[in-house]
């Protein structure tokens, strides 16, 4: 509704919502409900979408508003939103070689959600992008170490200290804060067979 809560996610996946005007005021201030949905992968593991919450937990992202209508709680793994990739996404999430520091972000200039598993050891970043328009997922390899939405951009930080801007329609790499200098970016294409 349009009435503002404070959520509350612990380790283990217990969601507190709380409502009320002022915490200091017990007589305005009360717990309105406990869920449980699964334990979250990260504190960053969050994100608004919408008028939602997308969480990256244990069974995969799943939506804040279907765990409070119980539908994470018989069906976690049908209601979540990475059902189309839940097989390697569940794999990385069960995985001993990724620690549990991964991240969310809703990335509006993009129309996508990007999920951030930072590289751990020798094992690389990886990164889940989904496109909010149609529940498309893609997977990508970027140096991503961290990652934040400012002014609607996907900013990332890279192992070795750099500040990256994601996207941004120039294809140039290497470019420098005041936009001069860059270099092309080099890829390689297959597309899809199709016997026509």
């Amino acid at each position: 509704g349009l009435d503002d809560k404070l959520i509350f996610v612990s380790s283990l996946g217990e969601v507190a919502i709380y409502s009320g005007n002022d915490p200091d005021v017990t007589s305005s201030w009360s717990l309105a409900a406990v869920f449980y949905a699964a334990g979250p992968v990260g504190e960053r593991s969050f994100s608004e979408f919408g008028g939602d919450v997308l969480m990256v937990t244990t069974v995969g992202i799943i939506s804040l508003n279907k765990v409070l209508i119980g539908a994470v709680e018989n069906t976690p793994t049908d209601s979540a939103v990475s059902k189309l990739i839940s097989n390697s996404l569940n794999r990385l999430i069960t995985s001993k070689k990724y620690q549990r520091n991964w991240e969310l972000h809703n990335v509006p200039s993009l129309q996508s959600v990007v999920i951030v598993i930072p590289p751990v050891g020798e094992e690389p970043a990886i990164q889940f992008v989904m496109n909010s328009l149609t529940g498309a997922w893609a997977r990508a390899d970027i140096p991503v170490n961290c990652g934040g939405v400012a002014a609607g951009e996907f900013y990332f930080g890279t192992v070795d200290g750099r500040v990256m801007l994601y996207g941004g329609g120039n294809y140039l790499d290497e470019v420098l804060l005041d936009g001069s200098g860059g270099l092309p970016v080099q890829c390689s294409l297959f597309s899809a067979y199709s016997s026509m």
